[in-house]
């Protein structure tokens, strides 16, 4: 089980569209489906209804979504208990990892030319390339930014 599944759920509830909700969460729609498949295998049950439009629940998918609501909020705040005053990401931010190298020289400006004049709110989380690989992979990141030297496999 994987919180960010949860959160997609809820965010798929609350927009009603795949595409929409993928947007909200800064994802592709394949990678928001493959979370939301992933929930579902979880369960063991379907909790969408696709043949809707807006997206429908199951009734495994009702019972879900008020659990996910719980279960959202109840981590949420015991994670902010434990951060105490510090600093806390703003709602609907991207988490960008990015090598260091590359948050200290580049990311600045190349954030600010991405999008439209007001970008996105982000959290850069500098990191060696391995463990932004680690965190794109496991949840950890919404985005990786990493320098590739086509001379290395």
């Amino acid at each position: 089980m994987d919180i960010g599944w949860l959160e997609s759920f809820l965010a798929l509830v609350e927009h009603g569209s795949f595409t929409r909700a993928a947007e909200a969460q800064h994802v592709s729609q394949p990678a928001f489906s493959r979370r939301i498949r992933a929930l579902e295998s979880w369960f063991g049950e379907p909790l969408v209804d696709r043949s809707t439009y807006p997206v429908g629940l199951t009734p495994a998918g009702v019972k879900v979504r008020a659990g996910a609501i719980e279960t959202v909020t109840a981590l949420g705040a015991v994670r902010d208990e434990l951060r105490g005053g510090r600093q806390r990401a703003p709602r609907g931010a991207v988490r960008v990892a990015v090598t260091h190298t590359l948050a200290t020289t580049f990311f600045a400006q190349w954030w600010t030319r991405c999008g439209d004049p007001d970008p996105a709110p982000c959290v850069l989380l500098p990191s060696n390339t391995l463990d932004a690989y680690d965190a794109l992979v496991h949840g950890g990141c919404d985005l990786l930014l990493a320098y590739a030297d086509p001379a290395l496999p």
